[in-house]
């Protein structure tokens, strides 16, 4: 009788598919807490360039002012630079830019006259439109200096902006579409 020889089993090489699965479903709730975070994190940049913004346009029209007795009408008349991106304008019945925009209309800038019609331009208003429906501002009211957040849309992630931005926990008030007006304080 020949001793036929004792071949070791050879393990096999790998993952076995409750390994792969419990990886994917640790990777999908990180996935699942990481993401609302850095959505948050992008819209409170892109607001805070925003009103960088905004912010310029506003000294630029109180030089205006100091040097005309009134606020300007247009961006023509405002000696500012404004970013290349913003290449979309809005003219009125002169010819001149009342309203700036990038391309897609996803945020822009645009002033207002005095309700009364007293004086070319009352505020300047600028806006951001993260997603299809979503819109949150960034208003300075040039009379007052009174600077507000105010989220176009009732949307728990444009309000967190306003409330981080602002460090108020609730909004000053609400429209009656359930939109949130924070103004800032001081």
């Amino acid at each position: 009788m020949k001793n036929s020889q004792i071949i070791p089993a050879t393990k096999t090489v790998g993952f076995t598919l409750m390994e792969l699965l419990v990886v994917v479903l640790i990777i999908g709730i990180l996935a699942a807490v990481a993401l609302p975070q850095y959505q948050a994190s992008v819209l409170k940049s892109r607001y805070m360039q925003m009103i960088t913004l905004a912010e310029s346009i506003f000294k630029a029209q109180e030089v205006y002012r100091m040097a005309n007795g009134q606020y300007a009408a247009a961006f023509d008349d405002l000696d500012i630079e404004l970013p290349s991106n913003y290449n979309a304008p809005g003219y009125d019945g002169e010819g001149k830019v009342v309203s700036l925009a990038t391309a897609g209309q996803k945020q822009g800038c645009y002033f207002r006259e005095t309700r009364d019609g007293s004086a070319p331009a009352d505020y300047i208003n600028c806006y951001l439109k993260p997603s299809v429906g979503k819109m949150i501002g960034y208003r300075i009211t040039f009379s007052t200096q009174e600077r507000m957040c105010r989220s176009y849309s009732q949307d728990s992630l444009l309000d967190q902006t306003c409330r981080s931005v602002t460090g108020l926990s609730e909004p000053s008030y609400r429209l009656s579409g359930g939109e949130g007006v924070y103004i800032f304080p001081g």
